[in-house]
């Protein structure tokens, strides 16, 4: 009889400030080590009137074994992961060195208080690795876009769709995240709105954590302009997919879409986001969303020159990656 790799706690958060990107990249990684045997636990944690509902926990996380908690738990587990926002991201860790916890921290670059493993995207120009070598610790620390965790179906539509642009930009998808705080969607579908003519369909992605009155607001602005409202359609990686042009945050979406070649016009919610998406417009895979215009206006070249620059950047072999890390935590005699 085959031996269980091991069991995994995710403590982490999903709420109508910070949205769905924690929730869903970690869903990702635990369907997948599920598929190779692991026990999954989840705990949702954060103030039971900030988190998302229980309806929109469940169809993120369906088929996977979760709790709803204000504090985490906790319970017997070969490793525990924590991805969550920075300040309660640190005191999770600090409460897993407490509990004895061998833990892991993703997008994390809290040096004074280190984990046993640390996973980020962020380009931390050695500063975690002097943290470590400070704290008189081996290096355990993973930097880098390849660590991005991106879905199987996604990848699926990497290995098959074309390139977008060739015959000229006609369907766009605007999502802006699983709560949008902001209100960015309006602004997305007014940077669209010159653009109009230009478009067969425009396609405004509504997360489930969108509050009613920018839902109500969003579709009157889309009456007016024929765009098509979704709320959190259950085949949003085809959309996706589909789509010639994305208008995203600087998150997990942006990742997605530069992974499966889309034109990619960023709209960051927040500092952090900002500073992440810079990098990409540097290198020119994407652009800012105020400056979409340069890909419609763009040449059939210069589209595919774009799209192919966003494909080569995120290889979509995160998820393994980090699979293969936490295997190697929970097993470290192997």
């Amino acid at each position: 009889m085959r031996t269980p790799p091991g069991s995994l706690l995710i403590l982490t958060e999903g709420s109508v400030r910070t949205g769905t990107g924690h929730l869903r990249r970690c869903a990702t990684l635990a369907r997948h080590l599920q598929s190779q045997g692991w026990e999954i636990t989840f705990q949702v944690l954060g103030k039971a009137d900030q988190r998302l509902s229980q309806d929109a926990i469940q169809h993120i996380l369906n088929g996977l074994k979760w709790q709803a908690l204000a504090q985490p738990v906790p319970l017997p587990a070969n490793v525990t992961m924590v991805d969550m926002t920075a300040f309660r991201q640190k005191e999770t860790v600090a409460w897993c060195q407490d509990q004895g916890l061998v833990c892991l921290a993703l997008d994390y670059q809290q040096a004074d208080m280190l984990p046993d493993a640390v996973v980020t995207l962020k380009d931390l120009s050695g500063h975690m690795h002097e943290a470590f070598m400070r704290a008189g610790r081996a290096s355990s620390y993973h930097e880098g876009v390849e660590y991005a965790v991106i879905r199987p179906s996604l990848m699926a539509q990497r290995a098959r769709c074309l390139l977008p642009g060739q015959n000229g930009v006609s369907n766009a998808v605007i999502t802006i995240g699983g709560a949008d705080p902001g209100g960015l969607t309006l602004e997305a579908m007014n940077l669209l709105r010159p653009w109009r003519n230009r478009l067969d369909q425009v396609t405004v992605v509504l997360g489930p954590g969108v509050n009613d009155a920018l839902i109500q607001q969003a579709r009157l602005e889309a009456a007016g302009l024929d765009f098509k409202i979704e709320r959190s359609p259950p085949d949003f990686d085809g959309l996706l997919g589909s789509a010639d042009l994305v208008l995203c945050n600087g998150g997990g979406t942006m990742l997605e879409a530069l992974c499966i070649g889309r034109l990619v016009a960023v709209l960051p919610q927040n500092a952090a986001e900002i500073a992440f998406a810079t990098g990409f417009c540097h290198e020119k895979a994407c652009i800012w969303a105020h400056e979409v215009g340069k890909i419609l206006e763009a040449t059939k070249q210069e589209r595919l020159e774009f799209a192919s620059r966003a494909a080569s950047i995120v290889d979509g072999n995160g998820l393994e990656r980090l699979a293969t890390l936490i295997t190697q935590m929970a097993n470290p005699e192997n």
